[in-house]
């Protein structure tokens, strides 16, 4: 049994069985009087009943910064996702045990954490990770940055879409309070098991550098549209076997026509692989139609809740990624 105990937020849950597995005590926030996270009024609703039983004991907080999938029962938005985390900080480092007599309430002081860390499997604002016009908001550096403000001692982010390049991000991962991890060589090792390839080359878009096993040679990114990069380059790929890896996928339009593009050049295979595969507002159509597009030939970790891949046998399972990290 690991002497860490794990607070799912509302984003983390489809990871509970398999952290249970992994020997974690896990808890989740409670409901409200209605059974429901959000108030009439939309705000949100936090409540740790077990908080007395962390006390001096290593908290480890999951959270995936994405919007609702298709079959969640309430709507969640990015926001919710990351204000909760705030609140579930809040409840681990100010504790109160309350007791109802009568008309009043009592309230105790109860012990903290010894220690409490964030892990996003998805870092909420991802696609706001840098101010492109003037004004705009950072507000991925503020999704790592406000945590450690409230007492956590650690962020730790699975595969974040941020370029490393970026000044903030190498000041924040220099601090030691930033840490960054990767599913992306479990994705590729499922990729060649699954479609037996044999030695296959590993494109990955420019920027990538982070993902040692990719080779990126010429690729050049142009953009479409809000949804699509097509990445363009001349290179020899005919006859090869190839894994496009990707960071995370919208819509999918991006892969799907680097793929097309890729086969008229004369390559044998093109099978994807993606850490993050996001639900968007509308629901998770697109993602349907992304899988339709590929042939089914995309391989996906469960970093995000969705309905499309929920029982895929082509999903990577996060949990053992953070649980090795944790007992390490």
């Amino acid at each position: 049994m690991s002497d860490c105990e794990l607070v799912l937020c509302s984003g983390a849950l489809h990871l509970e069985d398999d952290f249970k597995a992994l020997g974690f005590n896990v808890h989740a926030s409670g409901m409200n009087y209605d059974g429901k996270r959000f108030f009439p009024n939309a705000d949100f609703y936090t409540r740790l009943e077990n908080v007395g039983k962390m006390e001096k004991k290593r908290v480890c907080v999951v959270q995936s910064g994405g919007c609702s999938y298709s079959s969640e029962k309430e709507t969640y938005h990015v926001s919710d996702r990351f204000f909760e985390v705030l609140q579930v900080i809040d409840v681990l480092t100010s504790p109160l045990e309350v007791e109802k007599k009568g008309e009043e309430f009592h309230r105790k002081a109860l012990g903290t954490p010894s220690e409490i860390a964030i892990v996003y499997t998805y870092l909420p604002f991802s696609k706001q990770d840098h101010s492109y016009m003037t004004g705009e908001a950072n507000s991925a550096k503020l999704a790592i940055e406000t945590p450690l403000t409230l007492g956590a001692a650690k962020v730790v982010v699975v595969d974040p879409h941020i370029p490393l390049e970026y000044k903030w991000t190498q000041e924040l991962l220099s601090s030691g309070k930033y840490e960054m991890l990767t599913i992306m060589p479990q994705l590729i090792e499922r990729t060649k098991e699954l479609y037996d390839l044999k030695d296959p080359l590993v494109l990955s878009p420019p920027g990538k550098k982070k993902y040692k096993e990719s080779e990126i040679i010429d690729m050049k990114k142009k953009r479409l549209d809000s949804y699509t990069v097509m990445f363009e380059g001349t290179m020899d790929v005919k006859g090869r076997q190839i894994i496009l890896a990707d960071d995370l996928v919208l819509s999918g339009s991006t892969l799907i026509r680097t793929r097309e593009k890729l086969l008229e050049m004369g390559a044998e295979e093109v099978v994807c692989c993606v850490p993050h595969t996001l639900p968007l507002q509308e629901g998770e159509g697109k993602l349907e139609t992304l899988l339709e597009k590929l042939d089914g030939k995309l391989v996906v970790s469960d970093t995000v809740a969705t309905d499309v891949f929920a029982k895929s046998k082509n999903v990577v399972k996060v949990a053992g990624l953070i649980g090795e990290w944790l007992k390490g």
